[in-house]
């Protein structure tokens, strides 16, 4: 298939970000900064939009940039970013695909009892896999 082009501005930040200095500005550390410098900063920082993960992923799908690869370090973590998705209606497989998923799924859990799934949170799990 054609390389798809990476957004500029993501290129742009992470450039900046890595050109930064791992200590930080060392010209006028925190405990110097005036309190109105801080609250400056603080609102500036909270002016910046952070995309939520389904957003995120949306924007990836409808540049032709999925799948991709995101790292998650905790269990809890990732089965949130699951839940994230699920809540914000977010469907990357078509329904042929989830009903292939689900098929195979079922099939090698068949021999589980359904209050041993219920346990294990399996229908949430496979939820998150269609």
């Amino acid at each position: 298939g054609r390389k798809k082009a990476v957004n500029p501005d993501l290129t742009r930040m992470a450039r900046m970000e890595a050109s930064r200095p791992p200590w930080g500005d060392r010209r006028r550390g925190r405990g110097n900064m005036r309190e109105a410098d801080r609250e400056r900063e603080r609102r500036q920082r909270s002016r910046v939009w952070t995309p939520s993960r389904p957003e995120v992923i949306e924007r990836l799908d409808a540049e032709g940039l999925l799948p991709a690869i995101t790292f998650i370090f905790s269990r809890a973590a990732c089965e949130a970013a699951v839940q994230q998705c699920l809540y914000a209606g977010l469907r990357l497989n078509d329904e042929e695909a989830r009903a292939r998923v689900r098929a195979l799924v079922e099939e090698r859990t068949a021999s589980i009892p359904a209050e041993d799934l219920h346990v294990l949170g399996y229908y949430e799990w496979l939820e998150g896999l269609e």
